[in-house]
């Protein structure tokens, strides 16, 4: 078996257990909630980033890509969407408060009423809520009559995947929340959801390296920065776009 190891040279910031403690309480929370939140929507970004795939044309394999790749669109655009909700939460340290509301709108620069509308229902109608009531009520009138009604099983559970799922529930959210757009809107408005979800993506660590320096380090001895290496085995680094999350899993490599 290889023992080949591949490094990655990252800077490591250890700050100091009573130097945290010394914070006030609600910026020490304020660190805690960035730190959760950034490192979920990074990886989120390398798992999107894995999982794209050209379309073949081919409909039952462009259904799988489609399910797979919006699934971690979703969760991505839900996570943001979370984060920016956050940044109204009751703040006593003024400079403070003012820094988070400036974060909120910069998460949210470029996003019209529409794009806040698909942020919101596509969160709370299709990733982290599922309600059949729901369904019935508000999706089944916004599904396109062309929508697939196909259903693929295979002999391994995990690549099954169910293409009329994936019409009623998100694409009749969709529909719904763009209907009054003409249809050539439509994708347009898909694009610009990806698009928000890659800029806003790109202004969080910018973002949070203010934060650390005007709440964590200001007025304070600063912690020393120290290149180290990580070392990863085969599988674990890729270059963009090079290694993919696949849409089969077969019981040996191919």
């Amino acid at each position: 078996m290889s023992s080949t190891k591949n490094v990655r040279r990252v800077r490591k910031l250890d700050i100091p257990k009573s130097s945290i403690q010394n914070l006030p309480e609600e910026t020490i929370a304020v660190l805690a909630a960035l730190s959760f939140a950034i490192s979920e929507v990074n990886a989120l970004w390398r798992m999107y980033d894995s999982c794209k795939f050209r379309t073949t044309g081919n409909e039952d394999v462009d259904s799988a890509i489609s399910i797979q790749q919006n699934l971690v669109l979703r969760i991505w655009s839900a996570k943001i969407f979370e984060l920016s909700d956050e940044l109204d939460v009751k703040i006593e340290d003024v400079a403070l408060k003012d820094f988070l509301t400036k974060a909120k709108e910069k998460l949210l620069e470029g996003g019209g009423v529409a794009l806040k509308s698909i942020v919101r229902n596509f969160r709370h109608e299709t990733t982290n809520h599922l309600n059949v009531s729901h369904i019935k009520k508000k999706h089944l009138g916004h599904v396109s009559t062309a929508a697939s009604t196909s259903f693929y099983f295979d002999e391994r559970d995990a690549n099954s995947y169910f293409p009329f799922g994936e019409e009623v529930v998100f694409a009749g959210c969709f529909n719904r929340t763009v209907g009054s757009r003409p249809k050539g809107e439509r994708l347009p408005a898909f694009a610009d959801w990806v698009s928000w979800i890659l800029r806003a993506s790109k202004a969080l660590m910018p973002l949070f390296d203010e934060f650390l320096q005007e709440f964590v380090f200001k007025g304070r001895e600063q912690p020393s920065w120290q290149w180290i290496e990580l070392e990863l085995r085969p599988g674990m680094i890729a270059g963009a776009g090079e290694q993919k999350v696949p849409l089969i899993i077969v019981e040996e490599a191919i």
